[in-house]
């Protein structure tokens, strides 16, 4: 019996400690790598580099901060940079990058759109 309510005890906190997966910023995490590759127009391949932060602004706006990697022509690392995107979800599927819209991108000081 002890062993019993024990485990249920355990159960208990454990899932208390854990955070809710939230799938709509998954999906504007998802959004903003797509968006900083299609509207980049420099010499540099930039790829999105470790977490990201999302912080939400208002209705269905979301800003996205993290770092991004800029590559030279020859595959080789160049330069770390930060971002900072704004996106805003217009409805339907989540998952779909093309419910979402850009609103505003920044790398490091310089505004791509």
């Amino acid at each position: 019996m002890k062993i019993l309510i024990g485990s249920l005890f355990i159960i208990i906190i454990t899932g208390c400690k854990q955070k809710p997966n939230d799938s709509i910023n998954i999906a504007a995490v998802h959004a903003s790598g797509a968006f900083i590759t299609e509207y980049d127009h420099s010499n540099l391949a930039l790829r999105i580099k470790g977490a990201r932060i999302v912080k939400k602004e208002g209705d269905n706006i979301f800003n996205i901060t993290g770092s991004v990697e800029g590559f030279s022509s020859y595959n080789v690392p160049f330069s770390v940079e930060h971002f900072s995107e704004t996106v805003q979800y217009s409805g339907g599927n989540i998952n779909d990058v093309k419910n979402w819209q850009c609103l505003e991108v920044y790398v490091g000081k310089k505004r791509i759109k």
